[in-house]
């Protein structure tokens, strides 16, 4: 669990023997996610993710930001 100032988001993450990644993330507030992933782990990666949490795509983020 991870504790912010509006609750706590519960991440949880297993690697697989055949190598991919099963992400799960929960949050009782709405939350955006920008996985820092290589495409080639991201790819085989599955997310199962709360009706409040929003996965980006890093192609959509602008490099402005930085």
């Amino acid at each position: 669990m991870l504790p912010t100032a509006y609750g706590s988001i519960k991440l949880e993450w297993e690697s697989l023997d055949d190598g991919s990644l099963n992400v799960t993330i929960d949050a009782k507030f709405p939350v955006k996610v920008l996985p820092e992933l290589s495409a080639e782990t991201l790819k085989n990666t599955t997310f199962s993710l709360a009706k409040t949490v929003t996965l980006l795509d890093a192609g959509s983020i602008s490099e402005d930001m930085d």
